[in-house]
């Protein structure tokens, strides 16, 4: 059957508490939209159709249409263990 593609990009944080942390993030996170303000994380997507057409007469007729999607997920990511 049909399945997404799911894929994960990560950004590097860095910080030693939660305030730092969060601090990172705003500052580093990926921008979104035309007004480019930053996100702590995104998902976003890419919908495109795989279409068969064929000839039936004097007509092109869609006999199958595929779907393929693919989710990118934009997550932060520490590059060290962070203190609970």
């Amino acid at each position: 059957g049909w399945k997404p593609v799911e894929r994960v990009e990560t950004y590097a944080v860095s910080g030693q508490t939660g305030p730092q942390l969060h601090a990172s993030m705003g500052e580093r996170g990926p921008t979104i939209g035309k007004s480019r303000v930053r996100a702590m994380a995104y998902t976003n997507f890419k919908l495109t159709w795989v279409r068969d057409y064929q000839r039936q007469g004097n007509a092109c007729v869609l006999v199958s249409a595929r779907p393929k999607l693919i989710i990118t997920y934009t997550l932060p990511k520490t590059s060290g263990p962070v203190p609970a």
